[in-house]
């Protein structure tokens, strides 16, 4: 191959590199920006507030005893967290405790049973505030929505 062609072959190289960098440029550059507020979870209050009809009365109960699930909510995910933990450690040990490795699972299945209860329960509370009208609309929306959040956590 002489260096005519060996030059060639080079610049032609070169230049589709050229091309498909000012290509991705571009469109990095013009793509649409997603802001960190559309990027957020769907407000709660904002689905009472709209769909089932909570009042502002409704909406500021409905803050107070939010603010009680999560802080109630947060020491079941520590919990579990640090149970994870003692599990795991486990791939370390060999061989492995069996009778360990059952309880240690068990105990993480139990702590995810109390998380389910406290939610349940959480939702039961909020369904308490609800007028006799919202309770049926409340009722008959929450099953979708609940199967949305939990669509969207797998997707995760």
């Amino acid at each position: 191959m002489n260096v005519f062609s060996r030059t060639k072959s080079l610049l032609i190289i070169i230049a589709i590199l050229l091309l498909s960098n000012i290509s991705m440029l571009v469109y990095f550059l013009n793509r649409p920006h997603v802001d960190k507020e559309e990027k957020k979870r769907p407000d709660m209050a904002d689905f009472f507030k709209k769909t089932v009809g909570f009042t502002s009365e409704q909406l500021a109960d409905f803050e107070k005893r939010k603010q009680l699930h999560r802080d109630s909510i947060g020491r079941y995910f520590k919990d579990l967290n640090d149970s994870k933990e003692s599990f795991y450690r486990l791939l370390g040990q060999n061989p492995v405790d069996t009778a360990r490795y059952h309880i240690l699972a068990d105990s993480i299945g139990q702590k995810q049973v109390g998380i389910e209860k406290a939610y349940f329960r959480h939702f039961q509370d909020v369904r308490k505030i609800c007028t006799p009208g919202q309770t049926q609309v409340f009722d008959s929306l929450f099953p979708g929505e609940l199967r949305k959040m939990i669509a969207g956590k797998r997707k995760k």
